[in-house]
Order: C-alpha cells, then structure tokens, then sequence
C-alpha cells in the first residue's frame, strides 16, 4: 500500500486546492456557527484572547487565517475600509451576529473598551497566579535591608528573581 505522500500526487494537490479555493466564505463561516443566545457563537479554532480563527484560500495559492467576525462582516454587510477595525456590541470575542458588529478606529476601540471597564489592570494578589498577597511582601521589603534574596527565596517559597523585582520596584510597587 503507498504511503500517504505517495497519494499525495501533484494533481490531486492542485485538485484539493481548487476544491478549497471554491468554498463560499457564506459556508465557511456557518459550517462553525452556534446560535444559542443573541450571540453567534463561532465554534472554530480560537485564538489566545478567544477571538474566531479562520483560514481562507488554498494551502497551494496562499492560505491565510482571518479573525470571524472581521470576516462575517465582510461577507455579511459590507467591505471593510482599510485602517479599521469590526468591534462588537456583546463584548463576546468569539460572536460573529452581524447587527453586533459595527466599524470603528483603532481609537474607537480603545474608548469602547475603556467605557466599558474592559481596561482593568491586576495587581498583587489578584493576579491568579501570585504566590505572594500583599502583607508577605510588606515583611519582604522590611527584610531586604539585611537578608540576601536567596535567603528571602526560600523563607517565601518563591524565586530569587522575584526578591530581586519587589527590591527594585519592578514587582509589587503599589505595596508600601
């Protein structure tokens, strides 16, 4: 039995990417669409801040991945003008519902976001994954004076590198 690349001929290639090149954007998005609420949720890949991936064209004549909703605009309502961005309403990253979508600077984006309160930034303990809360690091900084930061590491169960961040104001700065 051939292997899989010897299947693989150059025909069957080109055959493959014009069968790929022929998928209507339309299917392509509602081959991964959930509609459970208002929201449209896009049942693809995501990406790391859980935005809709997709790829489009051929592997052969230059496939590229888009964000969804960026391309469910596109398809659904009308073209995009270079320079802005698809924003949503729902403040859902993975909805892809075109009367959600709306267009908007780069600028526009930022103050939706801010007005939003999306711009929270975690300090301390509030990050999930801080070993420390904010009277452990108060005992540091009163011990950094006469204790090395492998010393203060181990008492803490934490790096030495980190000793070194709280001690030079990278780490924990808002703790007096």
């Amino acid at each position: 039995m051939p292997s899989s690349k010897e299947q693989w001929t150059e025909d069957r290639r080109h055959r493959h990417s014009l069968a790929c090149t022929k998928l209507d954007d339309r299917k392509r998005l509602t081959r991964y669409l959930i509609s459970k609420s208002r929201c449209w949720e896009w049942q693809g890949s995501l990406n790391y801040t859980g935005y809709g991936i997709v790829g489009i064209g051929s592997r052969l004549y230059g496939r590229k991945t888009v964000l969804a909703h960026r391309l469910a605009y596109q398809v659904l309502v009308e073209p995009i003008p270079r320079g802005l961005d698809v924003l949503h309403k729902c403040d859902n990253p993975s909805c892809i519902n075109p009367s959600h979508l709306f267009l908007g600077t780069p600028a526009d984006n930022v103050h939706d976001m801010m007005s939003k309160g999306r711009n929270v930034v975690l300090h301390g303990a509030s990050i999930g994954t801080s070993k420390l809360n904010e009277q452990q690091v108060r005992d540091i900084k009163s011990k950094l004076g006469y204790r090395n930061s492998g010393k203060l590491a181990r008492e803490f169960g934490v790096s030495d590198s980190l000793i070194d961040n709280i001690r030079y104001g990278r780490s924990w700065r808002h703790v007096k």
